[in-house]
C-alpha cells in the first residue's frame, strides 16, 4: 500500500547500506549506491556472503509486514533469429509489460485500490515508444475491461539509483531469473536458488 511505500524504502536502504558499508564509504556518490541484482544473486555471491540470503530474507520478510505483495509475469521467448520468430524483443517486452498490467489492474480492482506502476529506467527512445505502447493498450481496453479504470497513469520510469524501491524490484528479477533457470534450464548452476527460495 502507498503509505508502507517509504518504511519499506527505508528498512530497504538501511540494511543494503549496512550489507555493503565498505562499497558504499568508497563510493563517490553514496546517495546514488546501487547494488545491481545481477550482481547480488550471482553464485560467487551467494556462496560466498551467507550474509547476503540473511539480509534478503529480512527485506522480504519486511515487505510482507507491511502488506507488499511480490508480482512477476513470464512467458517462454520464442527460440529463433527475429527472421524465424517474427517477433523482436521489444515486441516480446510489449507484450509481458501489457499481460503484467493486465494482471496488476485485476487485483487493484479485486481488492478495491487505485494503482500507480513505477518501472525501472530504460533508453529514452526506448520509454517514448513503451509509453505510447501502453497509453494506447490501456485506453483502449479500458472500455471493455472495468479493471484498467484503476490504473492511475501509464508506467512511469526512474532509474534505480535514485529510487530503493526500484532497487528492490530489481533484485526480485535478478532472483526470478535465478530459480526460473535452476527450474529450466538442466544444468544451471543456480542450485544455491531452491534454498534460498525453497519456502
Amino acid at each position: 500500500p502507498a503509505h508502507n511505500a517509504r518504511e519499506f524504502s527505508a528498512y530497504f536502504k538501511r540494511e543494503r547500506d549496512a550489507l555493503f558499508k565498505p562499497l558504499l564509504e568508497q563510493s563517490e556518490s553514496p546517495n546514488q549506491f546501487e547494488k545491481k541484482g545481477n550482481e547480488f544473486f550471482s553464485t560467487g555471491s551467494m556462496n560466498n556472503n551467507p550474509g547476503y540470503s540473511r539480509v534478503f530474507r529480512s527485506i522480504l520478510k519486511k515487505l510482507y509486514r507491511l502488506e507488499g505483495k511480490l508480482f512477476y509475469y513470464g512467458d517462454e521467448k520464442l527460440v529463433g533469429t527475429v527472421k524465424q520468430t517474427d517477433t523482436t524483443s521489444a515486441e516480446t517486452a510489449q507484450a509481458a509489460l501489457k499481460e503484467s498490467i493486465n494482471r496488476i489492474c485485476r487485483h487493484a480492482h479485486v481488492a478495491n485500490q487505485d494503482v500507480l506502476i513505477i518501472a525501472d529506467s530504460i533508453t529514452d527512445k526506448t520509454r517514448r515508444e513503451m509509453a505510447a505502447q501502453m497509453y494506447a493498450h490501456i485506453y483502449s481496453r479500458s472500455t471493455t475491461h472495468i479493471e484498467m479504470r484503476r490504473i492511475v497513469e501509464v508506467p512511469l520510469h526512474i532509474e534505480s539509483k535514485l529510487n530503493t524501491n526500484i532497487q528492490f524490484a530489481d533484485w526480485i528479477c535478478a532472483a526470478i531469473s535465478r530459480a526460473s533457470h535452476y527450474q529450466l534450464a538442466r544444468d544451471s548452476e543456480f542450485a544455491w536458488a531452491a534454498k534460498l527460495f525453497g519456502d
